[in-house]
């Protein structure tokens, strides 16, 4: 068990702040001309969802 938390952990830590400033940083104003994301953004929402694709990472 420690050994899966250790590699969801891995997998979120680094991938998050990326994927934060990929999506709502560097490319905001082009996602934004797609109408691809709500105005209102529910950052725990991709938390739970990197937190899940962690796990399935971490048991593959």
């Amino acid at each position: 068990m420690r050994r899966r938390i250790l590699a969801v952990l891995a997998y979120v830590l680094p991938t998050f702040p990326l994927g934060y400033f990929w999506h709502l940083t560097i490319f905001a104003g082009y996602y934004k001309q797609l109408a691809v994301y709500r105005e209102d953004i529910m950052i725990p929402l991709g938390i739970a969802s990197m937190l899940i694709q962690g796990w399935i990472w971490a048991i593959l």
